[in-house]
């Protein structure tokens, strides 16, 4: 029931009230929704370096909170592995990690990487692209990362 049907109701006597309290228990909560949207912590990635020791590489790349809170960096996904970064960064703080270590791709299949962080306890995703460099022998390096989008609540 809309402000105007209330109005005539009242007007002309026919008011619910049990219609008027539900509507304004809605229109409440809406209020509540629109004035408590949820600030998502945003990082970046830079600076992704790697290393190669024979058909190994190492990947190593700056993760940047880009954000006025701290965060908790869970783990990242990347190459079809997952590593334990299990590190706080204070806010703006940017930090140097080893991301991958393992062989070096044959595929560029694995083109997506994921960080799973969280604040206060509210956990979020950062997606990432992963781009590739081909090497003589036809295995693959990483040559850059970086988040893409927004960053995701989970």
């Amino acid at each position: 029931m809309g402000f105007f049907t209330h109005l005539k109701h009242a007007i002309f006597g026919n008011l619910d009230p049990e219609a008027y309290d539900h509507q304004r228990k809605k229109d409440a909560f809406r209020d509540t929704q629109t004035r408590d949207l949820k600030q998502i912590p945003e990082l970046r990635i830079e600076d992704a370096d790697t290393r190669q020791n024979g058909q190994r590489m190492e990947v190593y790349a700056v993760i940047r909170n880009d954000s006025d809170k701290a965060v908790f960096l869970d783990k990242i996904r990347i190459l079809g592995t997952k590593r334990e970064l299990d590190t706080a960064l204070r806010t703006y703080e940017a930090r140097k990690f080893l991301l991958y270590s393992g062989p070096r791709p044959t595929t560029t299949s694995y083109g997506t990487a994921e960080i799973d962080y969280h604040h206060e306890g509210d956990y979020f995703q950062a997606k990432c692209r992963v781009e590739f460099r081909q090497e003589p022998d036809k295995t693959y390096t990483v040559h850059r990362i970086m988040a893409t989008g927004p960053m995701k609540d989970i």
